[in-house]
């Protein structure tokens, strides 16, 4: 069953995390995606649930340090993974997520 303040889907999840909203239901479940693959693709490119968490603004991680230790452990288990990836598509992590809200 879908909770209220949970994200649909993996877009939703997407710009909940780059926009701060639903961080309760919207952290956890990105952490699951990357625990599984650290490069995980949700919506543009490998990696873009990763970089979505990277959003997550630090006051967040400071109440949840369990989870910030999960981030932590996505972070390093990512960039050894962004090395095994060919060179031409290495920089596409770091390619915009353009998910912002316009004010």
């Amino acid at each position: 069953m879908k909770l209220p303040s949970e994200p649909a889907d993996t877009h939703d999840l997407l710009s909940a995390l780059v926009n701060g909203k639903h961080l309760e239901t919207a952290v956890p479940r990105a952490l699951d995606f990357v625990a599984r693959d650290p490069l995980a693709l949700v919506r543009f490119f490998r990696g873009d649930a990763l970089r979505g968490l990277m959003e997550v603004p630090g006051w967040y991680w400071t109440r949840h340090p369990s989870l910030y230790d999960r981030y932590r452990e996505a972070l390093r288990a990512a960039a050894v993974a962004r090395l095994r990836l060919p060179l031409e598509t290495r920089h596409e992590f770091w390619s915009p997520l353009e998910l912002r809200e316009e004010p």
